[in-house]
């Protein structure tokens, strides 16, 4: 009997962590009744010095180190705009350093030599890149929502952000198949969750990207150059593989 209990504490285990879940409001903040109030009633510790595209950012961060705590380190834990929920993903065998050269040269944003270059400390952790991209997707959502609401206004190249981190996120999930095939063979919920987020990114990128106050002089560049360039051929043949070719088309 105590055997089928553990066997039974083990499974709950591991489902509980095996795929998305919800996160609950840890403290009403606002009543607004928007994305930014969803996101703000969720974090522990409340970021709110910046526009409020730049606090949602931050506060993801907040959420996502949240939940990946609880884990005790096991896990990364990634926050869903929009949803109220969180995904969990254990980690795969491989640095961060392993993703650079897998993002070919005429895609490579301005963000790139600080998060996939720089960021030594996070070279352990290469899902990384993903916290960033759920922060920069969230953050997107807040400012073009608060557009088209005309409630407030932000001045930024905000959906360049989801733009970019799909294609760093697309080169990790490269680097992972390579590095680390069993993982991405067997992570079926981690695949599915790319391909979600790529899907969320390709949206709000599309709502916002002939808003004048959000448009980037890179934006169309990297979106071009990862649909036609020579440089960016193999991670087409693998979006086309694995993610039914998001972003290849509008």
């Amino acid at each position: 009997m105590r055997g089928l209990l553990l066997l039974i504490g083990f499974m709950v285990g591991n489902v509980c962590f095996a795929q998305e879940q919800d996160a609950p409001e840890i403290k009403v903040r606002s009543k607004a009744g928007d994305l930014y109030a969803e996101i703000l009633n969720r974090t522990d510790r409340v970021i709110s010095e910046h526009d409020r595209g730049t606090n949602a950012h931050e506060n993801i961060h907040m959420i996502n180190s949240y939940y990946s705590n609880k884990t005790r380190g096991k896990r990364r834990a990634f926050y869903i705009a929009g949803e109220g929920k969180v995904f969990y993903s254990d980690k795969p065998a491989l640095l961060k350093s392993d993703v650079v050269k897998f993002v070919p040269q005429s895609v490579r944003g301005n963000r790139y030599n600080l998060y996939i270059k720089g960021s030594p400390a996070w070279n352990d952790t290469p899902t990384y890149i993903m916290d960033e991209w759920v922060a920069y997707i969230g953050g997107a959502m807040v400012a073009v929502e608060d557009h088209y609401k005309g409630t407030n206004k932000d001045n930024s190249d905000r959906v360049c952000g989801p733009l970019e981190f799909s294609v760093y996120s697309i080169a990790l999930c490269m680097a992972i198949e390579e590095k680390d095939n069993k993982f991405w063979n067997e992570k079926k919920e981690f695949r599915d969750f790319v391909y979600k987020m790529l899907l969320k990114s390709h949206q709000v990128y599309h709502r916002g990207k002939d808003v004048e106050a959000f448009r980037s002089s890179s934006q169309g560049r990297i979106l071009n150059n990862l649909r036609t360039s020579e440089d960016c051929s193999r991670m087409r043949v693998f979006m086309k593989k694995w993610f039914n070719g998001v972003w290849l088309e509008d």
